[in-house]
């Protein structure tokens, strides 16, 4: 098993960008075991401490790096040692149309694969020195690839939930503590069992930096509701979380956050389904920063800068798109985490938008040691791994270079 881990951090923040908070993270890949049963994740690099955040991509790739998996999907999940969600969403491959389109959201698992049925679930068990533990309640079929990311510290406090953003005076959440940041999880709009017909996959971030500012961004895919197959992505930098409409280039709703002392709401432009929340504080000088980052065009080393401090963890969400604009036809949408040791984990979906019924036109792929992007049928995949984390940002290593510099949101921690 790769592991991918930050140490707990110590000092003030100087020459080396550390904020003194003390907090650890740990991206760790795994394959999950095949059939039920309890299966643990751990890291031991992790420090020896015991998480207080779990949160997983999950896909039901059997190999790394390949760009031969039929069919898109993305399981997304979240754990605080009380509460759990996961939202999953399915798009099958050699079809014309996205009526075999299908999503998801339940608050009692953290990872789960969906087709027209659940078809393999599991639930949080426990924290472990570490790590976590998780319970196959219904089988994975085959060892597949998939990534846990924990954090903990005496200076995090966290707590995941839901919730469904309303228009006027908002919809607000109670923490008993203000946070300063915060991870929404948004697919099928709803927490209910119930799978629906559509593939929606969308992640946003909110935080407030050590002066107060609010910054939010998401990004995000929806397949069209009409005969022709056709899948719409976005970048948003105005608001945390945003769906698309399924007939035009449009959105349905955004969403913004405010906080405060005790808590936060989120206000929407029209109505809005629920969303997935990992809300976090940072206590002792602990930072967040919410921002964009233009993927590297060319190969080689590049680095990103203007983040402020040395993250710990930095979390992504993407598609092809160069700008933040309104939705429009697109093909790619992925998800990625990073953490202090030179490696990563992502999970990537690609989309053939046509009225045809091609072959391997639709499809994922699972990377756990960088970000890994399908360009689509008869494109070069691209390939970027971190090398690690600087004092204002970090570095990578282009191997393969995406075909534009895609725009993606970050949440940096640290």
């Amino acid at each position: 098993m790769n592991l991918f881990t930050s140490s707990f951090g110590s000092g003030s923040l100087g020459s080396t960008g550390d904020t003194g908070a003390a907090l650890a993270a740990a991206v760790i890949p795994f394959t999950t075991s095949v059939g039920t049963g309890t299966q643990d994740i751990t890291a031991s690099a992790y420090g020896g401490g015991t998480p207080k955040l779990a949160m997983f991509q999950a896909g039901v790739s059997t190999v790394l790096k390949s760009s031969g998996v039929i069919d898109a999907l993305i399981g997304l999940g979240a754990a605080d040692g009380t509460n759990q969600f996961a939202c999953g969403t399915y798009s099958a491959d050699n079809v014309a149309g996205s009526g075999t389109d299908r999503d998801v959201g339940v608050t009692d698992q953290v990872m789960l694969w969906t087709t027209t049925a659940i078809n393999a679930e599991s639930a949080f068990s426990s924290f472990l020195t570490n790590g976590v533990r998780v319970n196959h309640g219904n089988a994975w079929g085959a060892a597949v690839q998939q990534a846990a990311i924990v954090l903990g510290g005496s200076d995090l406090t966290v707590k995941v939930g839901t919730v469904t953003p309303v228009t006027g005076a908002g919809a607000t959440v109670a923490l008993g503590w203000q946070p300063d940041a915060i991870i929404f999880y948004f697919s099928d709009g709803a927490f209910s069992d119930t799978i629906f017909t559509g593939f929606r996959a969308i992640q946003g971030f909110a935080a407030w930096d050590n002066l107060g500012t609010l910054a939010e961004a998401c990004s995000g895919v929806r397949s069209d509701t009409g005969a022709t197959r056709l899948y719409r992505t976005f970048v948003a930098t105005d608001c945390s979380i945003a769906s698309i409409s399924t007939t035009a280039n449009a959105f349905n709703f955004k969403a913004n956050v405010t906080r405060s002392a005790t808590g936060f709401t989120v206000t929407s432009d029209a109505a809005a389904g629920a969303a997935g929340y990992i809300a976090l504080k940072l206590a002792n000088g602990g930072r967040a920063k919410v921002g964009t980052w233009a993927l590297p065009a060319g190969t080689g080393g590049a680095s990103k800068t203007g983040v402020g401090f040395k993250p710990r963890l930095v979390m992504l969400c993407g598609s092809e798109k160069t700008t933040a604009a309104v939705p429009s036809s697109g093909t790619l949408f992925g998800m990625a985490a990073m953490a202090r040791q030179p490696k990563a984990a992502s999970i990537f979906t690609r989309f053939v938008s046509d009225g045809a019924a091609s072959n391997t036109d639709t499809g994922h792929v699972v990377d756990n040691d960088g970000i890994y992007g399908l360009l689509g049928a008869g494109g070069a995949d691209f390939d970027i791994d971190l090398i690690n984390m600087n004092a204002d940002g970090w570095t990578v290593n282009v191997t393969d270079a995406p075909a534009g510099a895609y725009l993606w949101p970050y949440l940096a921690i640290g």
